[in-house]
C-alpha cells in the first residue's frame, strides 16, 4: 500500500473502527467479488470448460482456463460496463460458472475448509491456459 504501516484491515476498513468485527465478511465479499469479475469478459477471456474435467480434488468441476486478463485502463468504460451487467453474464454462461464457483467458496467458508483445500480450488479456478496471452484491453 501507497501509505506504510497500513494493515489489510486497514485497506479493509479505510480507517472505520466499526467494521473491524466484520473483516473477514468484507473480504471474503471481496473475494467473491474477484471471482465475479474472473467470469465477466470486460476483465478476463476464459475458454470453454472441457466437458467432464475436474480440479485436481476430483469433487468440482472445473472452470473453462484463463486465456487472457484484460487491462481496464485502455479499455472503452461504456463498452466495459456491458459486459458486467446481469444480462451479460446469464448469456455467456459456462458451466461450471460463476455461481457454481461462489456456491463452493459459501460452502467451503461454511464448513471452515482449511486454507490448503481453498487454495487448491482457487488456482484450479484460475488456472492458465497454455496459449496464455499477454493482458490487453481485450477488444473493448
Amino acid at each position: 500500500f501507497s501509505k506504510s504501516g497500513w494493515r489489510i484491515q486497514d485497506f479493509f476498513a479505510l480507517g472505520d473502527q466499526s467494521l473491524r468485527p466484520y473483516i473477514a465478511d468484507v473480504a471474503f465479499g471481496s473475494l467473491l467479488h474477484m471471482v465475479e469479475d474472473s467470469f465477466s469478459a470486460g476483465h478476463i477471456a476464459r475458454m470453454e470448460p472441457t466437458h467432464g474435467e475436474y480440479c485436481p480434488d476430483k469433487r468440482h468441476r472445473a472452470p473453462g482456463p484463463i486465456l487472457e486478463f484484460h487491462t481496464y485502463g485502455r479499455q472503452n468504460s461504456s463498452n466495459h460496463r456491458r459486459t458486467d451487467t446481469r444480462e451479460a453474464f446469464f448469456n455467456n454462461r459456462l458451466t461450471p460458472d460463476v455461481v457454481d464457483v461462489a456456491r463452493t467458496l459459501v460452502e467451503m467458508r461454511d464448513a471452515k475448509a482449511e486454507w490448503p483445500e481453498v487454495k487448491a480450488y482457487l488456482e484450479c479456478v484460475y488456472s492458465l491456459s497454455p496459449e496464455v496471452h499477454k493482458a490487453s484491453a481485450g477488444g473493448f
